[in-house]
């Protein structure tokens, strides 16, 4: 299992905690569809659409 502080640099950032928000827990991850979270992703800054579908393929394996 891959923990969600490994995706990042620091667990202090705003996309970080808007994440953790957004999906609290892996199971909502799974559950939604990824080009919606995909999309989410790429309303955060520094989000382009490539880091954004990495890190949601990421953000899966959770």
């Amino acid at each position: 299992m891959l923990e969600i502080e490994t995706l990042f640099s620091t667990t202090s950032g705003y996309n970080y905690w808007k994440i953790i928000e957004y999906c609290p827990h892996c199971n909502l991850v799974r559950q939604t569809e990824e080009e919606n979270l995909v999309n989410w992703l790429l309303d955060l800054k520094g989000f382009g659409t490539r880091y954004a579908r990495n890190t949601v393929a990421k953000l899966k394996k959770c």
